[in-house]
């Protein structure tokens, strides 16, 4: 039962960040591939190192001190449990903020 609910939580939660962050499903299913492959440990979670990892492979500015630093900031910004990991949904709007911000020339 409150796997179920759980379950059901987390759907909800993803279907919301779909609607909001407004990507293609081809975008979508893209993401999901990028989040697995960078998501090491196969927690279901994208840690900041890993976050950081799979953004300087498309921008260098997410290596240095000051990237990093903003880069904290966004995840704080849209890490809705407070956890220090992205899931899925959160992980949407981060990269919603980050190409609609232009961070770092990413787009």
């Amino acid at each position: 039962l409150v796997s179920n609910r759980w379950s059901k939580e987390k759907l909800n939660k993803e279907q919301r960040a779909v609607r909001d962050t407004n990507f293609s499903l081809r975008e979508l299913k893209e993401f999901r591939q990028v989040f697995k492959a960078f998501d090491t440990n196969g927690s279901g979670d994208m840690s900041f190192p890993e976050l950081q990892e799979m953004i300087a492979t498309i921008v260098d500015a997410a290596l240095g001190a000051g990237g990093s630093r903003q880069l904290q900031e966004i995840l704080k910004m849209f890490d809705e449990d407070g956890d220090g990991l992205l899931d899925f949904s959160e992980f949407l709007h981060v990269i919603r903020k980050l190409l609609d911000d232009n961070w770092g020339g990413i787009k």
